[in-house]
């Protein structure tokens, strides 16, 4: 027999040319025998990813085996990935992905253009622009290289660029004040004394105790949600006036 094979998803269907002396035929997969039916089609669930290749005979009523005929393979196309998803932190992403079954690797393209190839099942995109939206799509390849179903399109919106907050100081007596300018893409500010961090806020202001005749030195920064920091605002300095000797006599 002549025969032919097509592969629409994970389904496969065999057909062959009918021969008129044979009362049946023999299907075989891989070499291995498995059926004998008296029609010229076969449909079989194939797996992704693996190729899987058939013969037929035809035989007759008494016994009579032909040879076999044409070799047919087919690979069903591998799914895509699933629970594809992105982390920013700064100007990076990381994706993640689930792994695929007999896949041998995948491929990650970030705005239609390949950008890695391997098998591991995530990926960190380092130093991509602020203000800046990329797509990416992740696809498994098979053992003979071949791409499975590209995953749906995952889009991801770089944060604004963090600029150093411009920090003043005011002293009255022992009280500091700190007050520095609002950026809009920033979530809260962190307020650094003497080059060590002391808190975290949302607001800009903050006011703090000094120490009379110490020079006390702040610095802010500002972050935001996907954790950014900026660059540290200037630094400002104090020092609390001291007081009037007391029991001042004579």
């Amino acid at each position: 027999p002549v025969l032919s094979l097509s592969v629409s998803g994970t389904d496969g269907s065999l057909s062959w040319t009918s021969i008129s002396s044979a009362t049946a035929y023999r299907v075989h997969q891989d070499s291995v025998f498995i059926d004998e039916i008296t029609t010229t089609s076969y449909d079989i669930v194939l797996e992704e990813g693996i190729s899987t290749c058939f013969y037929v005979t035809a035989i007759n009523d008494v016994g009579s085996e032909s040879d076999p005929s044409n070799e047919e393979c087919g690979v069903p196309q591998l799914p895509a990935p699933e629970a594809f998803s992105a982390t920013i932190n700064d100007t990076n992403v990381t994706l993640v992905w689930a792994a695929v079954d007999n896949a041998s690797g995948y491929i990650i393209y970030r705005d239609n253009t390949e950008i890695w190839n391997g098998t591991a099942l995530t990926l960190t995109d380092l130093g991509l622009n602020y203000n800046t939206t990329y797509i990416y799509n992740v696809v498994a390849f098979d053992l003979e290289e071949t791409n499975g179903t590209e995953s749906d399109p995952l889009s991801v919106t770089m944060p604004e660029e963090l600029i150093a907050p411009v920090l003043s100081l005011s002293v009255s007596g022992t009280d500091g004040s700190l007050s520095w300018t609002s950026l809009s893409s920033a979530t809260a500010y962190r307020v650094h004394q003497d080059s060590v961090f002391i808190d975290e806020i949302t607001t800009i202001s903050y006011d703090i105790v000094l120490e009379e005749g110490i020079s006390t030195c702040f610095y802010v920064t500002a972050i935001n949600d996907v954790g950014s920091e900026s660059d540290l605002s200037n630094e400002e300095c104090g020092v609390p006036q001291l007081p009037a000797p007391e029991a001042f006599s004579a």
